[in-house]
């Protein structure tokens, strides 16, 4: 009867002793892989993200009856900028607040933040954008937008309308032929 409780105990021990290696070599393992892997992870990782980017329709233009233009879309890029990623030192927040003629104070500001993304200026053109791009910083990404423009100004400006922020007309003509403007 001894010898029989004494196997049993020996067996036990033994599963337990495999047990426990196992969890020390799982242990061991994950922290293998998150310690000396990590860059090979989040590139798997990245690969696996699809990014949806909406581009919005040009909005039709508004003509008078002498075919000046009372209203039309210009393409721009609104400037984002990762956080994680964008680290500028003195001479390139000048160089950036001259070109987009924002005060330094306002980059300032802006970098205190030390994650995620954030908008810096919306609507710059095309000239800016080459610029920006020959400082060769990182962290930058240009989202193309429309804005809408009324050449006329408040000459027309009662009967053209204006629309939104989401380009929906709100009032005039824009409203008027909201659905014919937007295509």
């Amino acid at each position: 009867m001894i010898s029989r409780v004494n196997n049993y105990s020996g067996r036990f021990l033994f599963v337990r002793l495999i047990c426990l290696l196992g969890l020390v070599f799982l242990i061991g393992r994950l922290f293998y892989i998150q310690i000396y892997q990590d860059d090979f992870i989040k590139l798997k990782v990245d690969s696996r993200i699809i990014y949806k980017d909406l581009l919005p329709a040009r909005r039709g233009k508004i003509l008078d009856r002498n075919d000046r233009v009372l209203a039309l879309d210009i393409a721009g890029y609104s400037l984002e900028v990762d956080l994680d990623l964008f680290n500028p030192n003195s001479d390139q927040i000048i160089s950036l607040a001259d070109i987009l003629n924002i005060k330094e104070k306002k980059i300032s500001e802006i970098l205190k933040k030390k994650n995620g993304y954030k908008v810096l200026k919306r609507h710059i053109s095309e000239k800016e954008k080459i610029k920006l791009q020959i400082l060769g910083l990182e962290g930058i990404h240009y989202r193309q937008n429309l804005k809408r423009t009324y050449p006329q100004m408040e000459i027309s400006s009662h009967v053209v309308g204006i629309t939104d922020t989401e380009r929906i007309g709100i009032q005039g003509t824009e409203l008027v032929f909201n659905r014919l403007l937007q295509g």
